[in-house]
């Protein structure tokens, strides 16, 4: 799974965060990169969250990828694979 961290930010840094965001080799001073099979959150404050198009809060929140949870039907031509 890849994560993409925006940190908390002054307005102030508005420009240097979409450099940072525009630039996916760089971990910079507000955003940041990683791959990772299991993410946890844990937040003192409800976190907005959305899942498949649902509006989801909570202060705690998991992710984690489920290897072959999904079946794809795909012609064997296909570019996705």
């Amino acid at each position: 799974m890849d994560i993409v961290l925006v940190l908390d930010f002054p307005a102030s840094e508005a420009n240097t965060v979409i450099k940072e965001i525009l630039n996916p080799d760089l971990n910079g001073n507000f955003v940041k990169r990683f791959q990772t099979p299991v993410l946890e959150v844990h937040s003192t404050e409800s976190m907005p969250c959305n899942l498949d198009g649902e509006p989801y809060q909570a202060d705690n929140i998991r992710f984690s990828v489920v290897e072959k949870a999904i079946d794809v039907v795909l012609p064997p031509d296909c570019p996705c694979i």
